[in-house]
């Protein structure tokens, strides 16, 4: 913010600019608000008027908007000041920037406060953008030996300038530009699957097997006739052994 504002002030004054008008706005304004409501009008005050226009000057040097401190306010004030307030801000023209004057509840709220009756308005023009400084008062006798006013707490600085309207992007495509061209579709592959073969075991497993089992029982049966003559031929030995004796 206080770039921008530091920016417009070395672009020198508005097209057009003008204090005073813009001054007058912030006092019909406020005068017709309170006519709403039925309050007094706002009168204004030279010395008010006088301090109001040196703390707009000052906002536009700082960049900022900041309300006159209360000693120096006090001190400065016209004798006949019994309470003080201020309104301060910075933005882009009357309109804004008294709607949120307007808008400040109702503790905070000078100019709908019906004990209020002067007022000095300041404004100063910086660039595209107006520094104000209201200062309000409830008014009342001078007395002897001027004893010090009270000031009422001051709301919160205004800042209210109108944001650049944001550009669309340079890429994104228009509505008719997205219609017409459709994202592309994925096409299946028309090559068929290769078909799955069934894994037959090979019969020359079996048939091994087989003939291994076969090749295995004839030496059995061999060696079982064998054992059969054998016996038979030593029971025969025996026999012949025992008739000669």
């Amino acid at each position: 913010m206080l770039v921008l504002a530091l920016a417009l002030l070395m672009s020198g004054p508005r097209a057009g600019a003008d204090p005073a008008s813009d001054a007058a706005c912030f006092l019909a304004k406020a005068n017709e608000a309170r006519a709403a409501r039925g309050y007094p009008a706002l009168a204004t005050d030279p010395t008010l008027t006088s301090l109001a226009n040196a703390q707009a000057q000052e906002m536009a040097r700082i960049s900022r908007a900041m309300p006159i401190d209360n000693d120096t306010l006090v001190a400065k004030a016209p004798p006949e000041a019994q309470i003080l307030g201020q309104n301060v801000g910075v933005g882009a023209d009357c309109e804004a920037l008294h709607e949120t004057f307007i808008n400040y509840p109702p503790d905070q709220n000078r100019i709908l406060d019906p004990k209020f009756d002067k007022i000095g308005v300041g404004v100063v023009s910086a660039g595209d953008v107006i520094y104000v400084s209201e200062i309000l008062m409830v008014s009342g006798p001078a007395r002897p030996g001027r004893p010090k006013a009270s000031v009422a707490p001051a709301p919160p600085p205004v800042v209210r300038v109108s944001p650049t309207p944001a550009r669309s992007p340079a890429a994104s495509p228009s509505p008719a530009e997205t219609a017409a061209s459709p994202s592309p579709s994925v096409v299946p592959s028309e090559s068929p699957a290769a078909p799955s073969v069934p894994v037959v075991p090979s019969p020359s497993v079996s048939v091994s097997a087989e003939r291994v089992s076969k090749s295995r029982g004839v030496p059995l049966l061999v060696a079982f006739a064998l054992m059969i003559v054998g016996a038979a031929a030593l029971g025969a030995l025996v026999q012949t052994r025992r008739s000669r004796r």
